[in-house]
């Protein structure tokens, strides 16, 4: 999956867009949106892995995007 482009309206909605997927969150409360990154290394083979997820956030609900993969949590996650 591709990176997401972030984007914001003057009225407060929030965007998130990449070819196969487009995310929007309104503005109806506490929210945010927003790329966190990791790097992480495989002790066993050295291999180094980077990891990008969107996480878009909604009073309090925040929702992770990854390869495909969705999380809906209240939980902060590292990745």
């Amino acid at each position: 999956m591709q990176p997401f482009t972030l984007s914001q309206d003057a009225d407060g909605a929030r965007h998130a867009a990449s070819p196969e997927l487009a995310i929007t969150v309104l503005p109806d409360g506490e929210s945010k949106m927003f790329h966190r990154n990791a790097i992480k290394k495989n002790s066993a083979s050295g291999e180094t892995v980077h990891l990008r997820a969107l996480v878009a956030e909604l009073n309090g609900v925040r929702v992770y995007i990854m390869d495909g993969h969705m999380i809906i949590t209240t939980q902060d996650l590292y990745l």
